[in-house]
């Protein structure tokens, strides 16, 4: 049980203080905060305090909430609250007070801890990401304000939680901050400029002369300031394919925006470059060397990974604009506390005003993107000679390092997060609809289960359609085999990426065995089908027996077998032709014997034989009952009863 608020501990003229359910904050003596914060990424704090008592339940600190207050100039609060993710106790000090570290992140970084393998499909990121989200119970705020692409199959594939929901916020020009109260921090997901509110008071004075030793009369200044301009490349193309619309033109080109700073737009012609103080005059109009540098500043990307004109024109857009945030970096020191990252403030460049030696005018608005800081304990609060040697820790209670961009540039997140990459094929099942034993689409594609996948049904919901590759594809031409429901596929990724896999193969296993009986049957090449909710004796059959005195063509139809020729159809047999049809009753059947002296056609009926035989020797009839010929037109029969002519 928290006995006071920080507010009431902020009341006793103290500068900062730290509190937390699992520790009690009367006891705690707050020494030193250091942080570092940046857009779209995890905070990480670290805490140094004292107690006269040992920490109780230090085992189960990790997981609680802790909360450090600094006091700001109109007697507001600036909280930096997280999760205790490390406790380490560094021994007594010559107060004899027990001095610990402790590690605050936020919750986000929980999601580090859980790794993961499942599929999402017909989600946008902002969908995927709250899902997540949820999951972990975070407290998280939704301002974007954009439409993303919608996400047609999109996988996680043995990444943790954070690294696969930052990957999606960095593709798609996502990005956050935290909001901290007490014991709270909430995470704030937002993708535009008008989303960052001003902090209070906004301007802050520059005060690049002044020296630390002075900075404890002058509060919340700007003390320093170092800035960075770098090329660019002045635009992006990326470009994809779309197996669906084969001849659809999907490249997309966004030109990196220009930035402004100090009235001077970086990446164009200059001009007022001589109001700079310090550092290179921008050229006031291109030159040969301009040209030379913008001929080859382009970014070319494939795949882009999209299949809609318009979601390229998004990405291109996202990566011109995270380019843009490159041009131009400054990095200010400054003891302004109501500086924190998310934030815009106004403040003036030192090098952006005209009469040297004036103070120059807050008026133009900066984004801060990243801060390095720290919290000092008042010196009643630090130990005897344990006072840091640092110049300007002894003389600022806080202190910060803020890397900032102009307002005006729309922030991306660099693309650190590695994309995983599936190195090389695996296998997985074919799926469809309860009862259906082949399930397709007019592509030929088929519905698979990834053995890795815990979350699917095994159904036609487990994935998205995916392609088979075949021996041969043309237009209206080619060979075509459709994996049926069940069998076992394998499945490579086209780049590695596992948003976009392509079945090419299908392999034997224990529950699917070979048609022959291996290994007694190996020398056969055997291509069997199977009958549609057929039984396993119901199939097509064609088969190559290679064993040597055996050598065997054979081919089986279930039922129909047509042949049509457009020409000349023509069978060359070496020793004997045999043709039968035979019914299902033994006494009934026929057939065709051609051998090189003779031709024999033989019908089994009711009756007994019949046959018509053909050779050198002449025509035999043999008939144990009756014989007949018939000729149209005039006829002649002959039978055993009479002649007859007609």
């Amino acid at each position: 049980m928290v006995q006071s608020t920080i507010e009431n501990l902020l009341r006793h003229n103290r500068f900062a203080a730290v509190t937390s359910a699992a520790l009690q904050p009367n006891d705690i003596i707050f020494r030193r905060l250091r942080g570092t914060e940046r857009l779209g990424e995890p905070f990480l704090y670290e805490v140094k305090l004292a107690t006269p008592n040992p920490v109780q339940n230090f085992a189960n600190i990790p997981g609680q909430s802790l909360t450090v207050g600094l006091k700001l100039k109109d007697a507001g609060t600036r909280f930096f609250s997280g999760l205790i993710t490390r406790l380490e106790y560094l021994g007594l000090d010559d107060t004899e007070h027990l001095n610990y570290v402790a590690e605050l992140r936020p919750w986000l970084s929980l999601l580090e801890y859980r790794t993961n393998s499942r599929i999402f499909q017909d989600k946008t990121s902002i969908e995927i990401i709250t899902k997540i989200f949820q999951e972990h119970k975070g407290n998280f705020k939704n301002r974007t304000i954009g439409r993303f692409p919608n996400r047609t199959f999109c996988v996680q594939y043995n990444e943790t939680d954070l690294a696969f929901v930052s990957r999606l916020m960095e593709q798609d020009g996502l990005y956050y901050f935290f909001e901290h109260g007490e014991n709270r921090h909430d995470l704030v997901l937002v993708d535009n400029l008008s989303s960052h509110e001003t902090c209070k008071p906004e301007a802050v004075e520059t005060h690049h002369n002044l020296r630390p030793a002075r900075s404890l009369h002058r509060d919340d200044v700007i003390l320093q300031w170092n800035e960075v301009v770098a090329l660019q490349s002045n635009k992006v193309i990326l470009k994809d394919y779309d197996d669906e619309k084969p001849m659809a033109e999907l490249t997309a080109v966004a030109r990196t925006p220009s930035v402004r700073i100090g009235g001077i737009p970086l990446g164009k012609s200059t001009v007022g470059a001589g109001s700079r103080l310090s550092g290179t005059a921008v050229v006031e109009s291109e030159t040969a060397t301009t040209d030379v540098c913008s001929a080859v500043q382009e970014t070319f990307i494939y795949p882009g990974g999209y299949k809609a004109k318009t979601d390229g024109d998004f990405y291109a857009t996202i990566r011109a604009e995270e380019l843009a945030c490159n041009a131009y970096r400054a990095r200010i020191e400054t003891t302004a506390r109501q500086i924190k990252t998310g934030v815009v403030f106004k403040a003036a460049n030192p090098y952006y005003y005209g009469e040297l030696g004036a103070r120059p005018k807050a008026t133009q608005r900066f984004l801060a993107v990243g801060n390095e800081f720290t919290v000092w304990g008042e010196v009643g609060d630090r130990p005897t000679g344990a006072v840091a040697t640092d110049q300007q820790a002894e003389c600022f209670l806080y202190h910060s390092t803020v890397e900032i961009i102009p307002a005006s540039t729309q922030y991306r997140s660099q693309r650190r997060t590695p994309v995983p990459v599936i190195k090389g094929p695996q296998t997985a099942v074919v799926v469809g609809p309860r009862g259906e034993t082949i399930t397709t689409d007019q592509y030929g594609r088929i519905k698979v289960h990834f053995f890795w996948d815990r979350e699917s049904n095994k159904d036609e919901n487990s994935s998205c359609w995916i392609r088979v590759a075949q021996n041969w594809a043309g237009k209206g031409f080619g060979c075509l085999l459709i994996p049926r429901i069940g069998q076992e596929i394998v499945v490579d990724f086209l780049h590695g990426d596992p948003d976009r896999p392509l079945v090419t193969g299908v392999v034997y296993n224990g529950s699917n065995l070979p048609p022959e009986n291996l290994p007694v049957n190996k020398s056969r090449s055997t291509f069997r089908t199977h009958t549609d909710r057929g039984t396993i004796a119901d199939y097509n059959e064609i088969r190559f027996e290679d064993r040597q005195g055996c050598e065997e063509v054979f081919l089986k139809a279930q039922k129909d077998h047509n042949v049509q020729v457009g020409n000349i159809y023509a069978i060359d047999v070496t020793k004997q032709y045999l043709l039968t049809s035979a019914s299902a009753a033994a006494t009934f059947g026929s057939s065709i014997e051609v051998t090189p002296d003779k031709i024999r056609l033989s019908v089994m009926g009711a009756s007994g034989p019949q046959a018509i035989e053909i050779s050198a020797a002449g025509i035999t009839l043999m008939n144990d009952q009756r014989a007949s010929i018939k000729v149209s037109g005039p006829s002649v029969i002959i039978n055993n009863e009479a002649l007859v002519v007609t």
